[in-house]
């Protein structure tokens, strides 16, 4: 972050500006007092970096933060002859990974078994077309079927059972990720701040120019008309001297608050956004964001749970409202109903896990024995429903992979 800073170029001025005003000072009045103003120089550069690199370190760090959250996703892995939810980035090539309709695929897979599935791989290639991924048989080996799914490519329908290929910066989108070189781009203030300083310095340089040339002119003048003086050591000392001043001119034209009073402004500006929940991750930035009146978004205003519930059944001519349905195991067809529920769906029953993702403890450290149901939402509603009537709903989703594998 510290070399970001230094690469502005009014900053670059300074630096050049501190270090010939501190030789010259010295020269000129010895060091006890000539470094001052070049010191008073390098104090307005740290102040600058220290209030820059401290607010882009912890704008950054808050925004890691809320990136990490976005990015946490989870998915159905088959570990110990079983499928548990585990974070995306935990799965190792050669895990056995479960997707359904509507999920993201975490990485980059090969497809063992699949039930209609269809990927859409927009968000890489842009092709709008799901295209449909199967497993390669002897059978379908001619027709050359499509067996990869690529990470952050969707499945629109269907389920499959995959096998980790790649993770992280080896899958397809992370090499792309890898390749690209991301310039970023000057902002309209630094922009004009940087025209001002080459205005600035373009002039200063040509009024030293100037002013050295008349130095050189008007003592070339004063030895030719004095008799007494010749082209000695006082002639080169008045020279010296001419170009001493030269060079204070070139200082003296640097802005030298300016940098400072733009840093301390932004930084000001910074806080206040933050204050309306608007997190600016670079100082710079805050002149862009600063403008924006609205933020539009595609969210519809409709906060949901992500959660179904059974509100209503009909069973052998009977309509039963509610969450649960004390008799329903009394019904002759209960049995053929649970079954065609779970046995036509991936959800599972696990482990109820805290927000660290560990299975759910209680004060004390022990386990708390609570189980969730994993998995589609809308299948997960309906298992949940068939275990608040009493049935056996693990006993089934064992029996189903028992068959599945």
């Amino acid at each position: 972050m510290i070399c970001e800073v230094f690469e502005d170029f009014i900053l670059k001025v300074l630096i050049g500006a501190a270090i010939i005003s501190t030789t010259l000072g010295i020269i000129k009045d010895g060091f006890a007092h000539g470094f001052q103003e070049g010191a008073g120089i390098l104090f307005a550069i740290v102040i600058i970096v220290t209030v820059t690199v401290a607010n882009d370190y912890s704008k950054e760090k808050k925004f890691q933060e809320l990136m990490q959250r976005a990015d946490k996703k989870t998915t159905q892995v088959r570990r110990a002859d079983q499928y548990i939810t585990v974070d995306t980035e935990e799965l190792v090539v050669g895990d056995v990974i479960n997707i359904i309709a509507g999920e993201s695929v975490p990485a980059d897979c090969l497809v063992l078994h699949s039930s209609d599935c269809n990927a859409s791989e927009a968000a890489l290639t842009g092709e709008p077309d799901d295209i449909l991924k199967e497993c390669v048989t002897e059978g379908n080996f001619a027709n050359h079927p499509d067996p990869f799914l690529l990470q952050a490519s969707e499945v629109k329908k269907g389920r499959c059972t995959a096998l980790v290929l790649a993770v992280g910066d080896n899958t397809n989108q992370g090499r792309a990720g890898l390749s690209m070189n991301i310039t970023n781009d000057e902002t309209p203030l630094q922009k004009k701040l940087n025209r001002i300083a080459e205005g600035i310095g373009k002039l200063g340089l040509t009024v030293a120019i100037m002013t050295f040339i008349a130095i050189v002119i008007t003592t070339l003048i004063k030895t030719f008309k004095d008799e007494n003086r010749e082209f000695d050591m006082r002639f080169v000392t008045d020279i010296a001297n001419g170009l001493v001043i030269a060079i204070t001119v070139i200082v003296v034209a640097v802005p030298e608050g300016l940098p400072l009073a733009v840093t301390i402004s932004l930084a000001f500006s910074v806080a206040k956004m933050q204050e309306e929940n608007n997190l600016v991750r670079k100082l710079q930035s805050s002149e862009t964001m600063g403008n924006a009146n609205e933020i539009c978004t595609d969210k519809t205003g409709t906060l949901t749970q992500n959660k179904m519930t059974v509100k209503f059944v009909h069973i052998e001519g009977k309509s039963i409202e509610g969450e649960t349905y004390s008799g329903f195991n009394q019904h002759h067809c209960a049995h053929d109903i649970a079954d065609a529920v779970i046995m036509n769906s991936s959800a599972f029953i696990e482990l109820k896990k805290g927000s660290d993702g560990e299975p759910e403890r209680d004060a004390r450290g022990n386990l708390t024995g609570a189980e969730q149901t994993t998995g589609n939402v809308t299948e997960a509603g309906m298992i949940n429903y068939l275990v608040n009537c009493g049935v056996d709903a693990k006993e089934k989703i064992r029996w189903r992979e028992h068959i599945e594998n």
